[in-house]
């Protein structure tokens, strides 16, 4: 691999290559890797140009996110729909796992119709995860409607509140209650589920309709609802953020800030990450492991060492280490009397190598051509 900034630069009798060493601190010669972890394909170059160029480069997690952004930008809008009916329909978001499962299964219904494919996930929600919280809808048209509007009036104002209730956290005024009821009955030959579906769809996509010669005046679905629309596009960009930062710690994901194994990463403590950073610890990714250490390895003829702040390692003998290359998983015997390095490899164990301490109490391991 390349040593210098720019790269090495490789000939060949078919093809010219510029290969760029893998480093932690040099974010930019990771977007290859970022991108075949996240999308699962090998990059092209205008892919790696679109990247470099399109989004802040000047650290790991800025390149996730401009990953994440370019891969999902076209389909952002209809996440948060989904989302937004989760929310009205149970007032919570979806988990992880939920969230996967619904847009794997409607996401391109959605795409190709958001009011029909909308529709059927509200319908497909309320007549099979609904019931575990509320209690079934009978299809039976009597349960919500009578011959008259107010017959069960109770029962379709009591739809309305739960609802409205799950989407603002408080309840609707009495005249958003009778609002939300009327059309339910207006909706009444849509059936039971039809009729709950349509509400739900509404309450979630909050249409406005715009009145007057210059649409000034404004009619909201029901009287003095507010948006929280950004709030749904925020947390739907949440999810394929937390899948590709799963995707680049291979699933092992621990917070920085002390969050246990498996459990979500903020995307501002990925670049702290020691199931990141172990990544690039290139020339040990096979040692042995110690069993019950975290991050705690071993080679025989190196001795125990831990890599958790790779690429500072701390070494049971030396203290803390710190690498600066990683070049065909190798190191060879040479010193720098300026910088105080030592070099050593397999042939040549530690024990035989007279190493040179700084007075910050650091030794510097680096990689010879």
């Amino acid at each position: 691999m390349a040593v210098t900034e720019e790269g090495r630069q490789l000939t060949s009798g078919t093809k010219r290559a510029y290969i760029r060493e893998l480093s932690f601190n040099d974010p930019q010669s990771v977007v290859a890797m970022m991108l075949k972890d996240i999308t699962g394909e090998t990059p092209s170059d205008s892919d790696l140009e679109e990247i470099q160029s399109g989004s802040s480069t000047n650290s790991i997690s800025n390149i996730i996110k401009g990953i994440v952004d370019r891969e999902n930008r076209n389909n952002y809008d209809y996440m948060a729909n989904l989302v937004a009916a989760y929310y009205v329909l149970f007032g919570k978001y979806p988990d992880q796992n939920t969230f996967d499962s619904d847009f794997e299964n409607w996401g391109g219904e959605i795409r190709q119709n958001n009011q029909v494919g909308l529709m059927n996930y509200i319908s497909d929600k309320i007549t099979n995860d609904y019931t575990s919280y509320y209690g079934v809808i009978p299809n039976n048209q009597a349960y919500f409607f009578g011959y008259v509007e107010g017959i069960n009036l109770s029962k379709r104002k009591d739809f309305v509140t739960r609802h409205y209730k799950n989407k603002y956290k408080s309840s609707p005024t009495f005249i958003q209650v009778s609002q939300g009821a009327n059309k339910l009955w207006l909706n009444r030959e849509l059936g039971n589920i039809g009729a709950a579906s349509d509400f739900i769809f509404n309450l979630a996509m909050e249409p406005v309709e715009k009145l007057g010669i210059t649409g000034a005046i404004e009619r909201h679905y029901l009287n003095g609802m507010t948006s929280h629309r950004s709030n749904y596009l925020k947390k739907a960009k949440e999810y394929p953020l937390q899948t590709a930062l799963s995707a680049v710690t291979r699933g092992e994901n621990e917070s920085a800030s002390g969050g246990g194994t498996n459990q979500p990463i903020a995307l501002n403590e990925i670049d702290e990450d020691p199931n990141l950073r172990r990544r690039f610890n290139l020339l040990w990714e096979d040692s042995s492991v110690a069993n019950g250490l975290n991050y705690w390895k071993h080679e025989p003829w190196f001795g125990h060492f831990m890599d958790e702040k790779y690429p500072w390692i701390y070494h049971a003998d030396l203290g803390w280490l710190i690498f600066t290359m990683v070049l065909l998983k190798r190191i060879s015997g040479s010193y720098s009397q300026s910088l105080g390095w030592f070099w050593t490899n397999v042939k040549i164990p530690l024990r035989t190598i007279q190493t040179y301490q700084l007075r910050t109490n650091a030794l510097f391991i680096g990689y010879g051509q």
